[in-house]
């Protein structure tokens, strides 16, 4: 539910922004609102970011394209073959580049009418920068992640996994595969708490976590080391029986 809000008041901003800056193709401000919007902050930086290179890559390609057909004479077809060879190689290296591939594909394939043929790539980069300003002062502004309160219930999942692995490894005597079965699990939970903790320091970017929450940052090392001790006294429990 918190998603969905974030979701529909980044939608509202960024389309309040493509009116008062009078983009020509203010849906894609939209769009990439709705792209670029997630669930976590650092998840939101990196989609922007990927969306911004992307989108420039995609715009320096179309004024290539169409600089190669204007000045060479060349047809469609082979200009934007010779463009789009290097963009697809980019984007099977890096994935998050595709929306460089869509870019050229909008600025080569449909020009802006009239006499304004590098307007478009221009107008795509800037309602690309727009959707993603939109996005940013959602996620950072309202309805903001709780990423420390949820740091908070991965470590007492996790302090509950470990005293069930070790209860059962000193009382009930399971078998090595359940003890590999339970530590999985509880790796699953240090790794969301390490999540969590890099969220809670996007989310306070001008304050110092060590400074403001020591207690936070010392949960990762402190049952990092109760599960490595738990599977030494694993270990040495299957050894010994």
């Amino acid at each position: 539910m918190t998603q969905t809000v974030r979701l529909l008041l980044a939608i509202a901003f960024a389309s309040l922004l493509a009116h008062l800056c009078r983009l020509n193709e203010p849906y894609w401000a939209l769009i990439t609102a709705i792209i670029v919007t997630q669930s976590r902050i650092m998840q939101t930086l990196q989609t922007s970011r990927d969306q911004i290179i992307g989108s420039i890559i995609g715009g320096i390609g179309g004024i290539i394209a169409i600089a190669l057909q204007i000045y060479f004479s060349w047809s469609s077809i082979i200009v934007f073959t010779i463009v789009m060879i290097p963009m697809v190689m980019l984007v099977s290296w890096r994935p998050t580049m595709r929306l460089g591939v869509v870019t050229l594909a909008v600025v080569f394939l449909f020009p802006s009418p009239g006499g304004r043929i590098f307007e478009r790539p221009f107008d795509r980069i800037f309602s690309i920068v727009v959707g993603v300003l939109a996005s940013l002062v959602s996620s950072y502004c309202i309805l903001r992640p709780q990423a420390r309160y949820h740091a908070f219930l991965h470590a007492e999942e996790i302090f509950n996994k470990l005293y069930k692995l070790l209860h059962a490894i000193l009382i009930l005597g399971i078998s090595w595969d359940v003890v590999e079965s339970m530590n999985n699990e509880i790796i699953t939970e240090l790794r969301e708490l390490a999540s969590d903790i890099e969220e809670a320091r996007m989310e306070r970017p001008t304050s110092i976590l060590e400074e403001t929450d020591p207690i936070l940052l010392q949960l990762f090392p402190l049952l990092r080391r109760l599960q490595s001790d738990s599977i030494f006294v694993a270990r040495a429990m299957d050894a010994y029986n």
